[in-house]
């Protein structure tokens, strides 16, 4: 069967590089290596970009597929872009189309956690969803999509072992990938918002420190989430309005109304 790793290693072959030039200036040569292997998912973003540095067609390189590859491929960028901006329009739209239950699970976790439902859930889908929650080995994640995903579902003990492996193994890390950063990033806040709920400040100070290790190739809307979350456990009411007021004006209205308030 024809994978994308079968793919990227005949046209590499075609064109005769290695896969350092294959992979140079996108991914890492170690995450393409796996990629090639199919140990490593890559996404649609990170795909192209390396189809269109080499000028291999799309159509020429996608052609051999089934039709459920790409629109797979797509739809998974399309679900985490719409949990990134807390989109749920967009989320129940994806839901509508989907008939995989695996995919239509993940869907309704994440509708659920924007809208504040997920105690709310049944017994019957909260057991399903167990079945296929991400494990915490890190070995071969490409993200931290599902962990993400996954992260209002865990108790809290094992929401604070994922930061905690995060950490140990963050030095392996690749942060050439912008969707590990971003899904990353994600964890980490969907984290401190389970601290404040929590009420565990030293909690939060290590995620927190966590996110100082990051590279800076996130937008300053990270920055502004993450100084709301120090005000809140700071307890200045006056900083955290002042960044909901900033993040209105820059037209997050969505993500805002999943925030934590100030008064606890």
């Amino acid at each position: 069967m024809t994978t994308i790793g079968t793919q990227l290693r005949k046209f590499r072959m075609l064109l005769g590089l290695s896969q350092t030039e294959m992979a140079a200036g996108i991914v890492t040569e170690s995450f393409y290596s796996k990629v090639e292997r199919d140990k490593s998912a890559i996404t649609i973003d990170k795909l192209v970009a390396i189809l269109n540095k080499h000028e291999i067609s799309l159509y020429d390189f996608f052609n051999v597929f089934d039709q459920e590859n790409l629109p797979q491929l797509i739809l998974r960028r399309n679900m985490y872009e719409a949990f990134n901006n807390r989109d749920v329009k967009k989320l129940k739209e994806l839901k509508k189309s989907v008939t995989k239950k695996s995919v239509r699970l993940k869907l309704e976790l994440m509708i659920a956690d924007i809208e504040g439902k997920v105690s709310q859930l049944s017994l019957t889908i909260k057991e399903e969803l167990e079945e296929i929650a991400p494990k915490l080995d890190f070995e071969n994640l490409e993200d931290f999509w599902d962990l993400a995903i996954f992260m209002p579902l865990f108790s809290f003990e094992k929401a604070t072992k994922v930061i905690s492996n995060i950490t140990a193994q963050f030095t392996r890390l690749d942060f050439t990938d912008i969707q590990v950063t971003i899904s990353l990033m994600n964890v980490l806040i969907l984290y401190l918002n389970r601290c404040y709920e929590e009420d565990c400040p030293n909690e939060a100070a290590v995620a927190l420190k966590l996110t100082e290790r990051l590279p800076h190739n996130f937008t300053i809307f990270y920055h502004l989430i993450l100084r709301y979350y120090q005000a809140l456990f700071n307890k200045d009411d006056e900083l955290a309005k002042q960044i909901v007021d900033l993040l209105k004006e820059s037209g997050y209205q969505n993500y805002i109304a999943t925030l934590p308030k100030g008064e606890k």
